[in-house]
């Protein structure tokens, strides 16, 4: 059977950095959200539909820094969503979920507010995840780990392959610190756990 481009997609947030105005969306961030407006530029016709979302999700990407969440109205999924009004995307299928700190919380969070259901996708009905080729891979598996099947997410994903090095380290860590961790309290627990010793180790090589 041949699936057509899918009306649902997900944008997971890929940072915040300081700038001389305040917060903006790191170049990742932007990169995914600029591949998410070509897609919708691609598929308007099917997102004029009723059953069409694009949940921006991101709430505070500095998190691992130790950084304090800014306030709201100008989390990462506000700047997003922001960015793809400016461009024309409507209003009625963007919805925002600003309270995750990472890959795993981007799901979690969106499911809690019933963004999205695990059980209403599969093989022919997709969602669609916006990110980068190196980030993917680690999105897919939290994503399983919470009951979406591998065939129920499709890819958009963004050309730019430049963040590989940096990921692969970050994969392979939440890779061990995942090993039998399934549901949503106890992949919560192995995340936190896995960004404290992340975020220790940057800080340790720093000194």
């Amino acid at each position: 059977m041949t699936v057509g481009p899918t009306n649902q997609a997900i944008v997971l947030g890929g940072g915040m950095e300081r700038s001389p105005e305040g917060i903006a969306l790191s170049t990742a961030s932007m990169q995914r959200v600029d591949r998410c407006l070509e897609y919708w530029s691609e598929n308007r016709r099917a997102f004029d539909s009723n059953e069409a979302i694009i949940i921006c999700s991101g709430g505070y990407g500095l998190f691992a820094a130790g950084i304090e969440a800014p306030e709201d109205g100008s989390r990462e999924a506000n700047l997003m969503a922001d960015e793809m009004i400016r461009a024309g995307v409507p209003h009625r299928i963007l919805e925002l979920e600003t309270e995750s700190y990472s890959t795993v919380t981007n799901w979690t969070e969106s499911m809690q507010r019933g963004f999205i259901d695990p059980a209403s996708y599969d093989a022919t009905h997709r969602l669609g995840v916006v990110t980068h080729p190196s980030h993917f891979k680690r999105a897919r598996d939290s994503a399983r780990r919470l009951g979406l099947p591998k065939s129920a997410l499709q890819k958009i994903l963004v050309a730019n392959h430049s963040d590989f090095w940096r990921e692969k380290p970050i994969r392979a860590a939440y890779w061990l610190g995942s090993i039998g961790a399934y549901g949503e309290e106890e992949l919560i627990k192995r995340d936190r756990m896995v960004a404290k010793a992340l975020t220790l180790g940057r800080r340790t090589k720093e000194l």
